[in-house]
Formats: C-alpha cells, structure tokens, sequence
C-alpha cells in the first residue's frame, strides 16, 4: 500500500534577487538573477508503481538566469 502524499515533489528553495538604479529620470537599469543560489530544482516524481525509480523526481527546472534590461524614456 502506498502512503498518502507519497508522490509529492522534494521540497525546494529559490532566491531571486532585483536591483535598479534610474539616472536623471530617463534611463533606468535594471538587473534581476533567478535561483541565485543554483541549486537543483527537482520535480516531476515518478508515480508509475512499477518503475524502479518509483517517487523519485526525474525533470529539473533552469538553472541559475540574469537578465539585464534597459529602459529609456523620453
């Protein structure tokens, strides 16, 4: 017999970081850095009851992303 919740995906942490500095009211910077930490995101547990990986997750999320944006306005 299976437990309840027993295919629940592996808890998991994500730091997400923004900043942004706006020079003379017209240009604005920004840098934003998903998962800064880059620790493996795991999900998608395997729920077929005969697969010898039976609860374990078997996809990741992306890594460790930057984005620079810059934003002029006039």
């Amino acid at each position: 017999i299976v437990p309840r919740n027993y295919g629940r995906e592996p808890w998991q942490t994500s730091v997400n970081v923004s900043a942004s500095r706006t020079f003379g009211g017209r240009l604005t910077i920004t840098a934003f850095s998903e998962n800064l930490l880059n620790n493996g995101r795991l999900y998608a547990v395997n729920g077929v009851l005969t697969s010898p990986v039976f609860g374990q997750p078997n996809q990741t999320l992306n890594a460790r992303r930057f984005e620079l944006s810059i934003r002029y306005g006039f």
